[in-house]
């Protein structure tokens, strides 16, 4: 299984590719590659659909000797037109891990935190929380017992009451 994650900037994105990677991969005994690409900026991905191999990619693979991809996916919207243009150029199944701000049948599935308010579909998955590394521990121990934190977001406000 050959597997593409688009990136931006954001670790977090990063971290929600690599999490459904990881848990595609623990589905398959076959080895499974995961290739981190940059996104296209629009035009450059316009240009790839009509034959101009994306620049951007051209140090990280090889236009005469690509293994098209199984899955290609991405969170943050930065990231969703590169994810469809893998679908329409190379037939890779495209998987969304944030609300698209393209139409939905750009891609094969979405997967959506429930704080982006859609709705539960054929093809829509409505998680909670965001997709990550993170796996529920084998062993659990009730003395023990840590909070992760993220960084700022316009979904949440802090409140140290209700946090204690």
């Amino acid at each position: 299984m050959h597997i593409w994650i688009i990136k931006d900037d954001k670790l977090g994105h990063l971290n929600q590719g690599l999490g459904l990677a990881q848990a595609l991969d623990e589905q398959t005994t076959d080895p499974t590659v995961i290739t981190e690409l940059p996104f296209l900026p629009f035009l450059e991905s316009v240009m790839w659909v009509f034959g101009v191999f994306p620049e951007s990619w051209s140090s990280l693979l090889d236009p005469n000797d690509m293994t098209p991809p199984t899955y290609v996916f991405g969170a943050g919207r930065r990231n969703h037109l590169s994810i469809a243009m893998c679908r329409i150029k190379l037939s890779a199944t495209a998987i969304v891990l944030s609300k698209p701000n393209w139409p939905k049948w750009f891609f094969n599935y979405c997967v959506i935190p429930e704080h982006d308010e859609v709705k539960p579909k054929a093809k829509v998955m409505v998680t909670t929380g965001a997709m990550n590394k993170v796996r529920p521990s084998k062993t659990l121990d009730p003395e023990k017992g840590i909070f992760l934190i993220g960084g700022e977001s316009s979904h949440y406000i802090w409140d140290d009451e209700a946090l204690i």
